[in-house]
């Protein structure tokens, strides 16, 4: 065999058919054995979809890296993460963001894996658990989309949308928020996440995930100086909606604005998105020969998430 393909569903259903818990949580059965030494003997190509993606999650130099199981955007910033390693298809708690802590099948070793990403808006879900997880990089698969993963981890995104990469490396939480003054303004009692790194790849796109090196694809240019308004202008009522997170991305890098303020449409608590541009870091590429500009590669946009209190427009990054 020189190829398996896993189809979407339930990726614990997926761990639960295909590993023996009976000898231990990380023991495959006989067909997953088979799989998996095709794969890492004789070069097999493993594939998946959804599920089928999610599943392949494999280990860094802190162990297993845990299987996203359930969850939203804004009930991960609300509600603790719930480690469990038994499958339980009756517990549907929509208030859980779960992972199982034992990972998938181990192909993919190189951080959180997540997909329906823009499609589910699920940004904020992905960023919550890499850094809770201590997971550096997440990697979020838009729908019709693929990472190709080469023999070495160097990655190539292809298809008509894109993949998100977010790198928490550098990220860091606050409890007290000051002016440019570095007078107090407020204090943030419940979770929140400061400098985080967002990239969002497009077709032809790479990664080289043990340097962090990102290459444009040739047919890209910048768009750096070419925008095509002066400021922002989307207004939305909830950034996790379907699509709205990678828009209000894509928007603020095809205008002169640098920074740009979306919100959550739960409000309890209601949460701030606030992407900004980093002068001398931050840009966008696109095709020329592209009419839309639905699609664009954004690169080292930073990315704050919080809990709105008076005076969120005056945040400080202290």
């Amino acid at each position: 065999m020189t190829g398996f393909f896993f189809g979407g569903g339930d990726q614990s259903l997926l761990r639960y058919c295909l590993f023996d818990d009976s000898k231990s949580e990380t023991n495959p059965t006989p067909v997953l054995a088979t799989i998996l030494e095709q794969y890492n003997e004789f070069g097999a190509v493993i594939a998946g979809t959804s599920a089928g993606t999610m599943i392949q999650v494999g280990s860094d130099n802190n162990g297993p890296i845990p299987l996203i199981t359930s969850g939203e955007s804004h009930n991960c910033f609300v509600y603790s993460v719930s480690n469990y390693a038994k499958y339980d298809y009756n517990d549907h708690n929509p208030h859980k963001t779960t992972v199982n802590p034992y990972g998938g099948f181990g192909n993919f070793d190189y951080g959180l894996l997540d997909t329906h990403f823009s499609q589910r808006g699920r940004q904020g879900r992905l960023v919550c658990l890499a850094y809770n997880l201590n997971v550096r990089y997440g990697f979020g698969i838009d729908e019709n989309t693929a990472l190709v993963v080469d023999a070495y981890g160097n990655m190539e995104v292809v298809g008509p949308a894109g993949v998100t990469i977010v790198d928490v490396a550098n990220a860091y939480q606050v409890s007290t928020v000051y002016d440019q003054n570095n007078n107090a303004l407020f204090t943030l009692t419940n979770w929140n996440l400061f400098n985080i790194t967002y990239n969002y790849l497009t077709d032809g796109d790479r990664f080289e995930p043990n340097t962090g090196r990102i290459t444009i694809s040739n047919d890209k240019s910048s768009i750096l100086g070419k925008e095509s308004r002066a400021q922002s202008i989307m207004n939305v009522g909830n950034i996790f909606a379907a699509n709205i997170f990678t828009s209000v991305a894509i928007d603020l890098f095809d205008s002169q604005s640098l920074q740009t303020i979306a919100k959550t449409h739960l409000v309890t608590p209601q949460y701030a998105t606030r992407m900004t541009k980093v002068t001398g870091q931050s840009n966008a590429y696109k095709n020329p020969t592209q009419n839309s500009n639905n699609v664009l590669t954004i690169v080292n946009m930073k990315l704050d998430f919080y809990s709105i209190v008076p005076f969120d427009d005056t945040l400080g990054d202290s």
